[in-house]
């Protein structure tokens, strides 16, 4: 995982939004911004997870 941060958040709403980048068998990669209640970028991260399947439905 890969954080920068710009900006401090002082007051006010903050908003994290997400949007994956990479959506394999076996990891994803997701990049999420932080941002202010003007719109003003506060922080960006880019971090990677491995997919652990589950031993729910449909698991082998």
């Amino acid at each position: 995982m890969q954080t920068n941060f710009f900006a401090a958040g002082r007051r006010g709403v903050l908003r994290a939004e997400s949007l994956p980048l990479h959506i394999g068998a076996r990891t994803t990669v997701w990049q999420t911004h932080v941002t202010d209640d003007t719109g003003r970028l506060l922080s960006m991260t880019v971090q990677t997870q491995m997919v652990i399947p589950g031993k729910g439905a449909g698991a082998p």
